[in-house]
């Protein structure tokens, strides 16, 4: 009988270092002989990032998933393949009536990016008002993500960047991990300390003026 952990380590390392066919034939193995959800969502993640999403979809859609991250996979999944109805179930379940703040709670720290697909599944569906919610509290969670400001710039909304490139508060370091929002405030003192240096070049601060730090990074 195949012993979980190692192979499971094995598979991800196969994964990190970009070897996908080696990951694949040892998530096959464990799948195959354990055919568990988190089997599955380790081998749907390795048909995924080889490319093969339909592989990845056929393998999850017929496991029952209740684990925030085969969820978030699934949806993914049904995204590329343009499976849109199935991509918002998946998320907020089959009859959709899960709020903003109830996902924040079930998928931590990936909700950002839950709410993320979902501002753009309600956008394209034609329902552009909580389409720009979901994108507006994405962004809140989580304001590296350059690809939901522009999609809101897109439908014409203006985001003021001051209102989310903000780190005086946990609301948007929820998503960040110690490291990172270290990175990020070393970044912008870098930054705005070449622009001081250089007076006369025509370049603003990129990073709003906000000397304050949150109590606590979020780990």
């Amino acid at each position: 009988m195949i012993v979980l952990e190692p192979v499971q380590a094995a598979v991800w390392n196969c994964l990190q270092n970009f070897m996908y066919s080696d990951a694949v034939f040892l998530a096959e193995r464990l799948h195959a002989e354990l055919t568990t959800e988190e089997s599955a969502h380790t081998l749907a993640t390795c048909y995924y990032k080889a490319g093969d999403t339909l592989q990845a979809y056929d393998v999850l859609s017929k496991c029952p998933v209740s684990k925030p991250a085969s969820k978030y996979l699934l949806a993914r999944c049904c995204w590329k393949i343009n499976r849109l109805q199935e991509a918002e179930a998946a998320l907020v379940g089959s009859q959709g009536l899960k709020g903003f703040d109830e996902l924040v709670a079930e998928f931590g720290d990936m909700s950002c990016f839950v709410l993320a697909m979902l501002g753009e599944l309600y956008v394209k569906s034609e329902r552009r008002n909580l389409g720009v919610q979901a994108l507006r509290k994405a962004l809140s969670l989580n304001p590296f993500l350059f690809s939901t400001f522009q999609l809101l710039c897109n439908l014409g909304e203006s985001p003021n960047p001051k209102e989310f490139f903000r780190f005086d508060s946990t609301d948007s370091t929820h998503n960040l991990g110690t490291s990172c929002w270290q990175n990020f405030a070393h970044s912008k003192l870098t930054l705005n300390q070449s622009i001081a240096v250089h007076p006369h070049h025509q370049v603003t601060h990129v990073f709003p003026e906000d000397h304050s730090t949150p109590a606590h990074p979020v780990s």
